[in-house]
């Protein structure tokens, strides 16, 4: 009897031990388990429009790069959405997207959208060619296209020959820095005069996307004056995201200037040059060049 007794103790001494000691860990379960069902309802509460969340989300982030404005522009550009592309370009070109100018005086240009105004063209193609960035190519390629068909100014071949050629030789000679520091608008009859009469290097123009797109970096770090050689994300996105249309942009400045050269426009004709400027463009891309070879 006695050794039943002092089982018993012993089972109930062992017993306390082990509620004592599993008391806590009960509590902890519970509180684990309240938490869980709170997390759980909450989740429930807002997985409906967890996704129209998500979207609205990236969408902000989509708008925070810059480019976003020009390329949703372009989109509705070329599926005839002009008011729409026109909007979206204002965007752009308020956030510095020379692209965004470009198409702008485009639009101006062509009436594409809106009435056409030349001094409207004039104004934002200037803008795109001071910017140094993408709109360089297209702010050119708009104001020879003015001046050599006299649309809101007096025609002048000779002039638009030397706008095709300044940027042809920002991008092809080495001496970039010259530029940087001396190719400005508005005095841009003294610029062209200056930079056309020079000789221009086309062995260093490469059609090569990469080697093509640092051009832009380098004529970026240069208008910006920027110290450690190191560009914004941005503006590397602005040209890399658009390497295509730029490189169809030079390969049709390269056309006008053969064009030129072989038909006399503006100038005296030299087959030699002409063929130069054409193969380069056609290195570009550029269909009408390959057929006038």
């Amino acid at each position: 009897m006695a050794q039943i007794v002092k089982g018993l103790d012993m089972f109930k001494d062992f017993y306390r031990t082990t509620l004592s000691f599993l008391n806590p860990l009960l509590l902890l379960l519970v509180l684990l388990l309240s938490f869980s069902l709170c997390i759980a309802d909450e989740y429930i509460s807002i997985s409906d429009d967890w996704d129209e969340r998500a979207r609205n989300q990236w969408d902000e982030i989509a708008r925070n790069h810059k480019t976003y404005y020009f390329e949703n522009g372009l989109d509705h550009f070329n599926q005839g959405q002009y008011k729409q592309a026109f909007k979206d370009f204002k965007l752009a070109q308020e956030y510095s997207i020379g692209l965004g100018s470009v198409y702008l005086a485009k639009m101006y240009l062509e009436g594409k959208g809106v009435k056409v105004d030349y001094k409207k063209a004039q104004f934002y193609a200037e803008n795109a060619i001071k910017g140094y960035g993408s709109g360089l190519l297209g702010g050119a390629l708009i104001l020879g296209r003015m001046q050599a068909e006299g649309l809101g100014m007096k025609k002048d071949l000779k002039q638009a020959l030397k706008t095709y050629r300044h940027v042809v030789r920002i991008f092809s000679n080495k001496s970039t820095n010259y530029f940087a520091n001396n190719f400005r608008l508005p005095n841009l009859a003294f610029t062209s005069m200056l930079i056309g009469s020079r000789f221009i290097d086309l062995s260093g123009l490469s059609a090569n996307p990469i080697k093509f797109g640092k051009k832009f970096g380098i004529l970026v770090m240069k208008s910006t004056q920027i110290k450690d050689k190191t560009l914004l994300w941005e503006d590397i996105a602005e040209i890399s995201s658009n390497i295509i249309l730029l490189k169809q942009q030079m390969g049709e400045i390269l056309y006008r200037i053969g064009i030129a050269y072989k038909e006399g426009l503006g100038v005296r004709k030299q087959k030699d040059r002409a063929k130069k400027f054409l193969q380069k463009s056609a290195e570009f891309g550029y269909e009408k060049a390959m057929e006038a070879l």
